[in-house]
């Protein structure tokens, strides 16, 4: 899950070599896109509310936050955030955080611990109907620049980054702590099997490419608008990136972050530029652009009335680049 701090977060579908990639955020209404992720959700996930929120709810903590106060957000502390919180969080209500996600509130639903999408190539769809597709995994050979992202419905600003862990290891973590699976497991168990699966992605965080980030509308990949990427320092010294897009009165109110614009750094074409003017207003709107959080595009006519459709700017779409290192095959991205 880039890891969305604070949002949802979903492993992304294996890569060969036999890879599984991990984006993690803050603060998100989102999932990995590219690979397209676990739980099923690509860069064209439908566009209908209730399909996508079925879809990005897999895998997310309520509400997460430090010190009972909810200002402290987790982009606060990138990183940070960790299962031992989410299971303390709101009182009478344990959450799991897991770095591949969850269909329920225990382990035991969770991705390649009792049965749930455990292979190569099988999805979940969380609690939309429908049967999961099982799709072909991507080859990226080791050493290798690769194309990834994240899609978000809702945009709270925040951040994320990359991660990896091999096949091998998170089974690994699976059969010893929990060898009778997930519904069986003490609580002892539960907490040593997420401390293993969090430390496997957590050792293999990805390099930035200098200059990747972007942001596209919706899956057209020849309209998006590049940007340069804010930074910000977290857990074991990570570089995560900040969403590009600032939440809707985030930089005007005095928080971190830059107006909508500064970020900008070229389109891809004319029409990417009249897109973008669209939906987050001209050069001087700070972030109070007309879809500022919900990103939604105008109606089709181009009248400016909203649609109702909550098409989106990739945020970013599959479109942040980690380096692979050579040496060892690698299984599992978050």
């Amino acid at each position: 899950t880039p890891f969305l701090e604070g949002g949802s977060a979903a492993c992304l579908l294996d890569a060969s070599p036999r890879l599984f990639l991990f984006a993690s955020s803050a603060h998100g209404h989102g999932f990995l896109a590219k690979p397209p992720s676990k739980n099923g959700g690509n860069q064209s996930t439908p566009l209908i509310d209730s399909i996508y929120y079925s879809v990005a709810s897999f895998g997310i903590v309520d509400k997460a936050f430090f010190d009972g106060d909810h200002s402290v957000t987790p982009w606060t502390q990138p990183g940070g955030f960790d299962y031992k919180m989410a299971k303390e969080l709101v009182p009478d209500h344990p959450q799991t955080l897991h770095p591949c996600g969850c269909n329920g509130g225990g382990v035991a639903h969770c991705v390649g611990v009792d049965g749930l999408a455990t292979g190569f190539g099988e999805t979940t769809l969380g609690a939309a109907p429908g049967v999961p597709p099982v799709l072909t995994p991507p080859q990226w050979p080791a050493g290798s620049v690769q194309e990834v992202g994240w899609n978000a419905y809702a945009n709270h600003a925040g951040g994320y980054l990359y991660t990896l862990c091999r096949k091998e290891a998170y089974d690994a973590c699976r059969d010893e702590h929990m060898p009778q699976g997930g519904s069986a497991a003490s609580d002892i168990q539960t907490s040593a099997y997420l401390a293993c699966v969090w430390g496997c992605f957590e050792a293999t965080t990805l390099e930035w490419v200098p200059d990747s980030q972007k942001v596209q509308f919706r899956d057209d990949i020849c309209t998006y608008a590049r940007t340069d990427p804010l930074t910000k320092v977290g857990k074991d010294d990570h570089v995560w990136r900040s969403t590009p897009i600032p939440d809707k009165g985030q930089v005007s109110s005095g928080n971190e972050g830059r107006c909508t614009w500064d970020s900008v750094v070229g389109f891809s074409s004319v029409v990417a530029k009249e897109r973008f003017t669209a939906s987050f207003g001209a050069s001087d709107v700070c972030d109070y652009g007309p879809h500022q959080r919900s990103t939604k595009k105008l109606a089709r006519d181009g009248s400016g009335a909203d649609s109702g459709e909550p098409a989106r700017w990739r945020v970013p779409p599959g479109l942040e680049v980690g380096r692979l290192h050579g040496g060892s095959d690698v299984d599992r991205l978050r």
